[in-house]
């Protein structure tokens, strides 16, 4: 069995990520001010990604992701969102 290594380095983590296609974009939204996850973006091959302070969850399990709430609560971004390296 392989073993799971922290991709952020040790006491860095993301709470909650979620990937989705979002206007045309492959997304990688994220609860964490880590400016090292970007890299970890990079490497999966997203083109955006994406800091939201609480990515919705399934009211019924409570740890899957609501992506219909998640898409709605990205649909209010005023600004442009910008694009990875």
């Amino acid at each position: 069995m392989k073993e799971c290594l922290p991709l952020l380095g040790s006491g860095s983590f993301a709470v909650r990520t979620a990937a989705l296609a979002f206007r045309s974009k492959r997304c990688l939204v994220i609860e964490t001010e880590n400016p090292d996850i970007k890299k970890f973006a990079i490497a999966l091959g997203m083109d955006e990604l994406i800091r939201v302070k609480k990515i919705p969850l399934d009211r019924r399990h409570n740890a899957k992701i609501d992506y219909p709430a998640l898409r709605a609560l990205l649909g209010k971004i005023k600004h442009p969102i910008p694009r990875l390296p």
